[in-house]
């Protein structure tokens, strides 16, 4: 008899037990043939669910390129993610490697419980083929990864290029009218050259700061062309 784990339903099958006995093969090569055909069946069901994994990572990559180009996201925040996926990715290539050799040595060993014939060992070329194609795709999803990666560096860089730029030009105008009102204090009786003074002050600040804008903005700009 055959039941249940909870024993509610059974299923009495010795009148049909003589019937069942002459479809079951009576000879090894027909178990080997059903066998193989049943891996192959296991196996390919198998491969067909790892698309659904491989679908939510495409998903997730997408989702990340989009907030990639919003800016009020935070590059922490997309860091995180790319790793988080970046992690998926690497564990589903482990997973479908490991997949691809067990098929391929199916294919091309010599196991002795499967069957040696070509028509039936060809399944599992139509496998390793659909494997292929994940490992492809999920190569390709790392490039786009890697993309994103210079991208994410890219904006760090020009944020920071940027700073480095207004504080060298915040520096040069601060420095350069001290440096002035230093030597201006050198000069006898300097309250009767007043409006002198504050002209070359300003004039020198303003020319200094804008000397110091573009000699920065150059050295960083040939600096980012570089890399």
């Amino acid at each position: 008899s055959i039941h249940d784990e909870e024993a509610e339903k059974l299923l009495r099958l010795s009148g049909f037990a003589e019937g069942i006995m002459k479809k079951l093969p009576n000879s090894k090569e027909l178990w080997a043939d059903r066998q193989t055909i049943l891996f192959a069946r296991i196996i390919d069901e198998i491969s067909e669910r790892n698309y659904d994994t491989l679908r939510l990572i495409v998903e997730k990559a997408q989702t990340l390129e989009i907030e990639m180009t919003d800016e009020r996201t935070m590059n922490e925040d997309i860091t995180e993610e790319m790793s988080d996926i970046k992690r998926s990715i690497i564990t589903f290539l482990t997973a479908i490697w490991a997949t691809h050799t067990t098929v391929h040595s199916l294919r091309y060993g010599d196991p002795e419980m499967l069957s040696d014939k070509a028509e039936i060992l060809s399944r599992f070329d139509i496998i390793l083929a659909d494997l292929d194609r994940q490992i492809q795709l999920a190569e390709q999803v790392l490039e786009v990864l890697a993309t994103g990666v210079n991208v994410v560096q890219t904006n760090i860089t020009n944020r920071l290029s940027t700073i480095i730029l207004w504080l060298t030009v915040m520096g040069t105008a601060v420095l350069v009218p001290n440096t002035l009102a230093t030597v201006f204090a050198i000069i006898p009786n300097p309250s009767s050259m007043f409006r002198e003074l504050l002209i070359i002050l300003l004039i020198s600040t303003l020319l200094a700061s804008a000397i110091a804008y573009l000699g920065a903005k150059r050295v960083l700009g040939s600096k980012r062309r570089k890399k």
